[in-house]
């Protein structure tokens, strides 16, 4: 998706840090087994990488805990989906998320103390 459609800023994960950073993770209970990595993040959605091949508007629940602090019972929406041409198959897909605002500027503070480090800002 290119820079100028999105609504919400892309973080990145902070230097020195790979992901996956387990403190950082998404729960898709209807679209994979267990916690997910995003490989890219921001207060509107993520990327991630699943086995399993979803349709774009597919719509599941969602939950992203960060610092170990969660926000549960969002909704997501597939808006992306590319085969990564592995072996086995897997692929990167774009996520919305539907986020009360309040929640929005939480998630916000939360990922700002994620890529700076700062665990103890987090309440």
């Amino acid at each position: 998706m290119n820079e100028e459609k999105r609504e919400f800023t892309r973080f990145a994960y902070p230097s020195g840090k790979e992901a996956p950073a387990v403190e950082l993770l998404v729960f898709l209970p209807e679209l994979a087994d267990g916690p997910l990595h995003p490989e890219d993040f921001s207060t509107g959605g993520f990327k991630v990488k699943l086995t399993k091949c979803p349709a774009v508007d597919d719509r599941c629940g969602c939950d992203i805990q960060v610092y170990g602090v969660s926000l549960a019972n969002l909704k997501g929406r597939v808006v992306r989906v590319e085969e990564n041409g592995t072996d086995p198959k897997t692929w990167s897909v774009g996520l919305s998320i539907d986020i009360p605002e309040d929640d929005r500027d939480r998630l916000s503070s939360l990922l700002m103390a994620f890529i700076n480090g700062e665990e103890e800002l987090v309440e």
